[in-house]
């Protein structure tokens, strides 16, 4: 998120984002424990990108890690998903993801990954809006 408050820009990048299946978009910052917000500078820009969620018709939460790891199969697909973010691709795993890139698909996390899990596809955001996701 690249926003301006009171004159001043900062930028923002949300551990993760999500939508839920009534459409419900959710902004999420992960911590380990409600220590990690002890520095005020850091909860005034929570606060702020809390607003600017609010005002575009989002949800903002900040989740600890004992919220998103509710069973071992979550564990795992958290794992799997987070493991592979800095992959190296061959060519032609390069193309297809280039080819998924244009869609955003989501699926359980609480149930067991299996070559049949269903995948849901979610439509990208579209319209004018001062917030970039």
């Amino acid at each position: 998120i690249i926003s301006q408050v009171n004159g001043r820009r900062f930028k923002y990048r949300p551990d993760a984002i999500r939508v839920m299946h009534d459409g419900t978009v959710e902004v999420i910052e992960v911590k380990r424990t409600f220590r990690d917000l002890s520095d005020p500078e850091y909860r005034q820009m929570l606060a702020k990108v809390n607003e600017i969620c609010r005002q575009c018709g989002f949800r903002f939460r900040v989740l600890y890690l004992h919220d998103i790891v509710p069973n071992d199969h979550h564990r795992d697909n958290v794992d799997i998903l987070f493991g592979r973010r800095y992959m190296t691709f061959t060519e032609q795993q390069e193309r297809r993801l280039r080819a998924l890139r244009l869609g955003m698909f989501g699926f359980e996390l609480a149930e067991p990954r299996t070559d049949r899990t269903i995948l849901f596809p979610y439509p990208a955001a579209t319209g004018p809006s001062p917030i970039r996701i």
